[in-house]
Protein backbone atom coordinates (compact mmCIF):
# COMPACT_ATOMS: atom_id res chain seq x y z
CA UNK A 1 0.00 0.00 0.00
CA UNK A 2 1.09 3.76 -0.70
CA UNK A 3 1.48 6.66 1.38
CA UNK A 4 -2.01 8.68 0.85
CA UNK A 5 -0.43 11.75 1.42
CA UNK A 6 3.39 13.00 2.77
CA UNK A 7 2.07 13.28 6.43
CA UNK A 8 -0.51 11.13 7.78
CA UNK A 9 -1.64 10.63 11.98
CA UNK A 10 -2.87 7.31 12.84
CA UNK A 11 -4.60 6.67 16.25
CA UNK A 12 -3.87 3.48 18.27
CA UNK A 13 -4.11 2.02 21.84
CA UNK A 14 -1.45 1.29 23.49
CA UNK A 15 -2.43 -2.22 25.23
CA UNK A 16 -3.40 -3.65 22.20
CA UNK A 17 -1.82 -6.78 20.60
CA UNK A 18 0.18 -7.50 23.93
CA UNK A 19 -1.38 -10.97 24.55
CA UNK A 20 0.90 -13.53 24.48
CA UNK A 21 4.26 -11.01 23.96
CA UNK A 22 6.31 -11.38 26.99
CA UNK A 23 8.46 -8.15 26.98
CA UNK A 24 8.88 -5.56 29.33
CA UNK A 25 7.44 -2.27 28.81
CA UNK A 26 9.62 0.51 28.30
CA UNK A 27 10.56 3.27 25.67
CA UNK A 28 12.89 1.04 24.12
CA UNK A 29 10.31 -1.17 23.25
CA UNK A 30 7.77 -0.78 19.90
CA UNK A 31 4.66 -1.08 21.18
CA UNK A 32 2.71 -4.26 18.88
CA UNK A 33 -0.17 -2.37 17.90
CA UNK A 34 1.78 -0.19 16.23
CA UNK A 35 3.92 -3.30 14.81
CA UNK A 36 0.31 -4.90 13.90
CA UNK A 37 -0.64 -2.00 11.66
CA UNK A 38 2.26 -1.24 9.46
CA UNK A 39 2.92 -4.75 9.20
CA UNK A 40 -0.77 -5.53 7.99
CA UNK A 41 -0.45 -2.37 6.16
CA UNK A 42 2.62 -2.58 3.82
CA UNK A 43 3.37 -6.68 3.87
CA UNK A 44 0.94 -9.49 2.98
CA UNK A 45 0.85 -12.88 4.66
CA UNK A 46 3.93 -15.03 4.04
CA UNK A 47 5.85 -12.02 3.83
CA UNK A 48 9.53 -11.60 5.32
CA UNK A 49 10.05 -8.61 7.73
CA UNK A 50 13.92 -7.87 8.89
CA UNK A 51 14.25 -5.93 12.35
CA UNK A 52 17.92 -4.72 12.36
CA UNK A 53 17.66 -3.46 15.73
CA UNK A 54 15.40 -6.38 17.31
CA UNK A 55 16.17 -5.86 20.87
CA UNK A 56 13.53 -8.02 22.78
CA UNK A 57 12.08 -9.73 19.48
CA UNK A 58 8.83 -7.87 19.68
CA UNK A 59 9.08 -7.33 16.13
CA UNK A 60 9.73 -11.11 15.18
CA UNK A 61 7.11 -12.28 17.67
CA UNK A 62 4.49 -10.25 15.96
CA UNK A 63 5.62 -10.78 12.42
CA UNK A 64 5.61 -14.49 13.34
CA UNK A 65 1.71 -14.42 14.71
CA UNK A 66 0.75 -12.29 11.74
CA UNK A 67 2.00 -15.34 9.71
CA UNK A 68 5.13 -13.35 8.46
CA UNK A 69 8.32 -14.69 8.42
CA UNK A 70 10.84 -12.36 10.83
CA UNK A 71 13.94 -11.81 11.06
CA UNK A 72 16.33 -10.10 13.24
CA UNK A 73 19.89 -8.65 14.06
CA UNK A 74 20.68 -7.87 17.81
CA UNK A 75 23.80 -6.75 19.05
CA UNK A 76 23.26 -7.29 22.73
CA UNK A 77 23.70 -11.14 23.31
CA UNK A 78 21.83 -11.34 26.71
CA UNK A 79 18.55 -9.40 24.98
CA UNK A 80 19.07 -11.76 21.32
CA UNK A 81 19.16 -14.97 24.17
CA UNK A 82 15.93 -13.80 25.62
CA UNK A 83 14.19 -13.13 22.27
CA UNK A 84 15.23 -16.36 21.00
CA UNK A 85 13.07 -17.96 23.79
CA UNK A 86 9.81 -16.46 21.92
CA UNK A 87 10.40 -17.40 18.47
CA UNK A 88 9.16 -20.58 16.70
CA UNK A 89 12.64 -20.41 14.73
CA UNK A 90 15.43 -18.78 16.97
CA UNK A 91 17.95 -19.31 14.36
CA UNK A 92 16.07 -16.47 12.25
CA UNK A 93 17.75 -14.01 15.20
CA UNK A 94 21.36 -12.73 14.51
CA UNK A 95 23.72 -11.58 17.53
CA UNK A 96 26.12 -9.38 15.43
CA UNK A 97 26.20 -5.78 15.11
CA UNK A 98 24.16 -4.38 12.24
CA UNK A 99 26.53 -1.86 11.00
CA UNK A 100 28.49 -4.71 10.02
CA UNK A 101 25.93 -7.05 9.26
CA UNK A 102 24.57 -5.14 6.67
CA UNK A 103 27.79 -3.36 5.10
CA UNK A 104 27.97 -4.78 1.92
CA UNK A 105 24.35 -7.55 1.02
CA UNK A 106 24.66 -7.15 -3.05
CA UNK A 107 22.93 -4.95 -5.27
CA UNK A 108 22.01 -1.24 -5.04
CA UNK A 109 18.89 0.32 -3.48
CA UNK A 110 16.03 -0.05 -5.47
CA UNK A 111 16.94 -3.39 -7.77
CA UNK A 112 15.94 -6.42 -7.47
CA UNK A 113 17.85 -8.78 -5.17
CA UNK A 114 20.28 -10.88 -7.49
CA UNK A 115 19.01 -14.53 -5.42
CA UNK A 116 16.49 -15.33 -3.09
CA UNK A 117 19.09 -14.83 -0.44
CA UNK A 118 21.86 -12.15 0.14
CA UNK A 119 24.77 -13.40 2.44
CA UNK A 120 26.21 -11.45 4.91
CA UNK A 121 29.66 -11.14 6.06
CA UNK A 122 29.00 -11.15 10.07
CA UNK A 123 29.66 -13.81 12.07
CA UNK A 124 26.50 -15.38 12.99
CA UNK A 125 25.86 -16.45 16.94
CA UNK A 126 27.22 -19.79 16.41
CA UNK A 127 30.36 -18.61 15.27
CA UNK A 128 29.85 -19.47 11.85
CA UNK A 129 31.22 -18.26 8.92
CA UNK A 130 28.39 -16.03 8.14
CA UNK A 131 24.43 -15.88 8.19
CA UNK A 132 21.86 -15.37 5.11
CA UNK A 133 19.01 -13.46 4.96
CA UNK A 134 16.12 -13.88 2.69
CA UNK A 135 15.25 -11.33 0.63
CA UNK A 136 12.40 -9.10 2.47
CA UNK A 137 9.15 -7.26 2.08
CA UNK A 138 9.86 -4.79 5.05
CA UNK A 139 12.46 -3.50 7.19
CA UNK A 140 10.95 -2.32 10.19
CA UNK A 141 12.84 -1.11 13.70
CA UNK A 142 12.98 1.44 16.14
CA UNK A 143 16.83 2.25 16.33
CA UNK A 144 18.67 3.09 19.88
CA UNK A 145 17.83 6.30 20.50
CA UNK A 146 20.83 9.35 20.83
CA UNK A 147 20.49 12.83 21.82
CA UNK A 148 22.98 15.56 19.45
CA UNK A 149 24.61 16.33 23.22
CA UNK A 150 25.47 13.00 23.66
CA UNK A 151 29.54 11.72 22.73
CA UNK A 152 28.92 8.23 22.90
CA UNK A 153 26.63 6.08 20.43
CA UNK A 154 23.95 3.72 21.80
CA UNK A 155 24.71 1.25 18.66
CA UNK A 156 28.17 0.07 19.86
CA UNK A 157 27.92 1.20 23.61
CA UNK A 158 30.72 1.67 25.97
CA UNK A 159 33.43 -0.43 24.46
CA UNK A 160 33.32 2.19 21.45
CA UNK A 161 35.54 5.59 21.61
CA UNK A 162 32.94 8.40 21.75
CA UNK A 163 32.20 9.66 18.10
CA UNK A 164 29.06 12.02 18.73
CA UNK A 165 25.85 12.52 16.83
CA UNK A 166 26.86 13.05 13.50
CA UNK A 167 28.29 10.08 13.11
CA UNK A 168 25.26 7.85 14.51
CA UNK A 169 23.05 9.36 12.28
CA UNK A 170 25.75 8.25 9.38
CA UNK A 171 26.03 4.71 10.92
CA UNK A 172 22.11 4.33 11.14
CA UNK A 173 21.78 5.42 7.25
CA UNK A 174 24.22 2.44 6.33
CA UNK A 175 22.03 -0.36 7.88
CA UNK A 176 18.85 0.92 6.86
CA UNK A 177 20.65 1.73 2.86
CA UNK A 178 21.97 -1.96 3.17
CA UNK A 179 18.48 -3.39 4.27
CA UNK A 180 17.44 -1.61 1.30
CA UNK A 181 19.30 -4.03 -0.78
CA UNK A 182 17.75 -6.76 0.27
CA UNK A 183 14.14 -5.24 -0.45
CA UNK A 184 11.78 -7.11 -2.57
CA UNK A 185 10.22 -4.72 -5.66
CA UNK A 186 7.53 -2.36 -3.57
CA UNK A 187 9.05 -3.49 -0.05
CA UNK A 188 9.85 -0.44 2.33
CA UNK A 189 12.00 1.00 5.60
CA UNK A 190 10.32 2.10 7.96
CA UNK A 191 12.24 3.79 11.04
CA UNK A 192 10.05 4.09 14.13
CA UNK A 193 11.72 7.45 16.01
CA UNK A 194 10.66 10.38 17.67
CA UNK A 195 11.71 14.21 19.00
CA UNK A 196 13.45 14.03 21.63
CA UNK A 197 12.83 16.88 24.35
CA UNK A 198 15.56 16.72 27.72
CA UNK A 199 16.54 19.25 29.89
CA UNK A 200 19.42 19.51 27.07
CA UNK A 201 17.71 20.46 24.23
CA UNK A 202 15.75 19.13 21.51
CA UNK A 203 16.77 16.60 19.40
CA UNK A 204 14.61 15.91 15.97
CA UNK A 205 16.41 12.65 15.79
CA UNK A 206 13.35 12.14 13.13
CA UNK A 207 13.95 14.85 10.79
CA UNK A 208 17.65 14.02 11.35
CA UNK A 209 17.24 10.07 10.16
CA UNK A 210 14.83 11.25 7.39
CA UNK A 211 17.25 13.74 6.14
CA UNK A 212 20.26 11.31 6.42
CA UNK A 213 18.28 8.12 4.93
CA UNK A 214 17.12 10.28 2.33
CA UNK A 215 20.02 10.94 0.32
CA UNK A 216 20.34 7.63 -0.54
CA UNK A 217 16.55 6.42 -0.36
CA UNK A 218 13.15 7.71 -1.43
CA UNK A 219 11.37 9.32 1.02
CA UNK A 220 7.71 8.32 0.87
CA UNK A 221 6.30 10.49 4.10
CA UNK A 222 5.79 10.08 7.76
CA UNK A 223 3.27 7.97 9.88
CA UNK A 224 2.99 10.23 12.92
CA UNK A 225 0.60 7.64 15.72
CA UNK A 226 -1.34 9.11 18.23
CA UNK A 227 -1.80 7.12 21.31
CA UNK A 228 -5.24 6.64 23.17
CA UNK A 229 -5.13 6.78 26.82
CA UNK A 230 -2.03 7.62 27.78
CA UNK A 231 0.84 10.54 27.85
CA UNK A 232 2.97 8.72 25.95
CA UNK A 233 4.51 11.10 23.25
CA UNK A 234 3.65 10.70 19.39
CA UNK A 235 5.45 8.44 17.48
CA UNK A 236 6.81 9.17 14.27
CA UNK A 237 7.25 6.37 11.40
CA UNK A 238 9.22 7.47 8.61
CA UNK A 239 8.70 5.26 5.73
CA UNK A 240 11.07 4.60 2.64
CA UNK A 241 10.98 3.23 -0.88
CA UNK A 242 13.90 1.40 -2.73
CA UNK A 243 13.47 3.91 -5.95
CA UNK A 244 17.00 4.67 -7.38
CA UNK A 245 17.64 7.94 -7.69
CA UNK A 246 17.12 8.04 -11.00
CA UNK A 247 13.63 6.72 -10.58
CA UNK A 248 12.37 9.33 -7.93
CA UNK A 249 9.81 12.48 -8.76
CA UNK A 250 11.97 14.99 -10.60
CA UNK A 251 10.50 17.53 -8.33
CA UNK A 252 12.10 15.91 -5.63
CA UNK A 253 15.39 14.58 -6.81
CA UNK A 254 17.42 17.89 -5.91
CA UNK A 255 16.63 18.23 -2.22
CA UNK A 256 15.38 15.84 0.26
CA UNK A 257 12.12 16.77 1.52
CA UNK A 258 12.22 16.69 5.59
CA UNK A 259 9.25 15.86 7.66
CA UNK A 260 8.20 18.59 9.96
CA UNK A 261 9.33 18.33 13.39
CA UNK A 262 6.66 19.03 16.39
CA UNK A 263 8.71 22.12 17.37
CA UNK A 264 8.46 23.40 14.29
CA UNK A 265 4.73 23.01 14.37
CA UNK A 266 4.43 24.52 17.83
CA UNK A 267 6.40 27.61 16.22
Amino acid sequence: MTMSSKREIVILDPAAGRDGILVPDGDDVSAPALLEYLIDRFTAPGGVVLDPFAGEGTTLVVAGRMGREGWGIERDPGRADRARRLLAVPARLLTADARRVLAETGNPPGRRPAATRARSAAPNSSGGAGHAFPAIDLCLSSPPFMERCEATSPLGGLEEPPRGYEAYIADLCGVYAGASRLLRPGGRVIVEAATIRSAAGVTDLAGDIAASIGTCLFFEGEIAVEWTGTGRGRTRCLVFGAAAVSDRPRARSKKTRRPVSRTEEER
